[in-house]
């Protein structure tokens, strides 16, 4: 089986889909033209958005369900405390509620984090693509074409990308969008 329809590891399916966008970064003229440079700065602002959002989205379900006679209130509250703390209520003008209109909350909780969690590779591989686009190519392919089943720390190791738990891991990737950001 290959990438998403290999019926495994959520986190690996997000890898799939989000290092394929970013490893096509190179390529972005020929997509986009004159708009190319929009193209990549909105990407990488995903990618921003993606980690920041992930983490604070299950941080919120992770308080709302683990205290299930939180009220209305409480929970807008607490969305904009984190909102505020992660930074995107400075960007984005959260107020509080916007937590209703993503329906992981109540469809998939604690799904979100994937967004996260797979971003990481997923832009250790861009990083990667800048220096040796071949060998980013074949680590990307290694990591669509897994066995079923295989969990997320495997195949990463496997593929020479490092553990998305590691507070190393997470300061690469912080330079590596600091290089954009600068």
């Amino acid at each position: 089986m290959v990438g998403y329809t290999a019926g495994d590891s959520l986190d690996l399916a997000e890898v799939d889909a989000q290092a394929l966008v970013l490893l096509l970064f190179g390529d972005f003229d020929r997509f986009y033209g004159d708009l190319a440079d929009q193209a990549r700065t909105a990407t990488l602002i995903d990618s921003m958005y993606a980690l920041l959002s992930g983490c604070m989205e299950d941080e919120f379900q992770q308080d709302v369900y683990e205290n299930p006679n939180m009220t209305l209130d409480q929970m807008n509250d607490l969305y904009a405390s984190l909102s505020q703390e992660y930074g995107l209520q400075q960007v984005y003008g959260y107020q509080g509620t916007e937590w209703v209109l993503i329906s992981h909350t109540f469809q998939t909780p604690m799904y979100y984090i994937s967004y996260a969690v797979s971003m990481v590779p997923a832009l250790e591989l861009f990083d990667l693509a800048k220096s040796d686009m071949e060998s980013a190519k074949n680590a990307y392919f290694n990591i669509i074409t897994r066995k079923s089943y295989e969990t997320l720390g495997d195949v990463l190791a496997r593929n020479g990308l490092a553990s998305v738990f590691s507070e190393s891991t997470i300061a690469q990737i912080a330079d590596i969008l600091k290089e954009y950001t600068t």
